[in-house]
This record gives C-alpha cells, structure tokens and sequence, in this order.
C-alpha cells in the first residue's frame, strides 16, 4: 500500500491535444479500476492589445496627472510604462494600468507610453503626450511714437508673443 503518481506530458501542446483524459488505475489485486477524468481544453495564444489606450492631456504645472490604459491578451499581459526610454521622478506614482504624476514640472513633458507583454508579444501604446500650458509673454513690444504723427497716416505698432495658444486682443486707453 502507498501512493503512486503518475504524470502525461504532453511537449509542444496542439489545439488537437484538447480533449478528455482518463487516468485509470489498474489495482494488481482483485480489486477493480479506479478512473478519474479530466477535460483538458488547449487555448490559442494571443498578442496583446489595447482596448483603452492612455491620452493626451494639456494641463497647468503642478497640476495632478492620471493616464490610464488597459489591455487584454492571452496569457493576461503585464503592463508597464515608459517616458522618453526611462519612466521615474520625484513625484511619479506607478500602477500596473495607470502613472500618476503629482505636481508636474516642465521635466514630466513629454510622450508616455505603455507597454503590454506576455509571453506571446509585446505592443506599444500609441503615445499620450503631457503638456504643461504656459502663459503667454509678451516677446517684445515695439511703439512707434513720432513727433509729429499725421492725421491720415499709417502708424503700425507690433506685438509678439511665445505661446502655446494665446488670443490677442488690442486695447487703446483700456478699452477694445
């Protein structure tokens, strides 16, 4: 008396492999077989993809950033997040389906992607890109002041601004 084991291996699996298996043990006694079963159903693997993919977003600095994204695949893949190569900061926060990103500086800018892998393939999302909104500052202001300004004349007066998206707006004694 005692336990026996026994194992089927089975190498390089095929979807025809799928299908009910019989273990049957054949006692050397006069006892009858004793049988268990087992159902072995043989999935294809699959790649992963996405199915929410992570966005872009234009905020304020130190403003609070979630990207979030999703993927499904089989094996289940894993997921992780890269930046420009190298993901990290002092105020990054990492989740398997989602970064955070806590007071966000100049440095956090930039493409993020994350990336689905298993044992099948790896994807890449497409990028989401995080931009801080800057204000707009005025470049340089040109007055043209003459002397004697004529009545019916041309006078132009130039102004320039660096932005992101300004709207520009003339005033003349604080009024449009």
């Amino acid at each position: 008396s005692g336990e026996l084991r026994s194992s089927l291996r089975i190498n390089s699996l095929q979807i025809s492999d799928g299908g009910r298996f019989e273990c049957l043990g054949l006692p050397r006694d006069d006892d009858g077989p004793v049988s268990a079963f087992v159902n072995l159903r043989v999935l294809r693997p699959l790649a992963p993809r996405f199915v929410l993919q992570p966005q872009s977003i234009l905020t304020h600095r130190n403003a609070t950033v979630i990207l979030h994204c999703g993927a499904v695949g089989r094996p289940s893949p894993r997921l992780y997040w890269i930046k420009r190569n190298k993901i990290g900061g002092h105020q990054v926060e990492l989740h398997t389906d989602s970064i955070k990103i806590r007071s966000l500086t100049s440095g956090d800018e930039g493409a993020y992607y994350s990336i689905a892998n298993n044992s099948f393939a790896s994807v890449r999302s497409p990028p989401a890109v995080v931009s801080i909104m800057v204000p707009a500052v005025l470049k340089q202001e040109i007055e043209i002041i003459l002397s004697n300004p004529l009545e019916g004349k041309p006078v132009l007066i130039t102004c320039a601004f660096e932005y992101r998206r300004t709207d520009v707006v003339w005033l003349k004694d604080d009024r449009p």
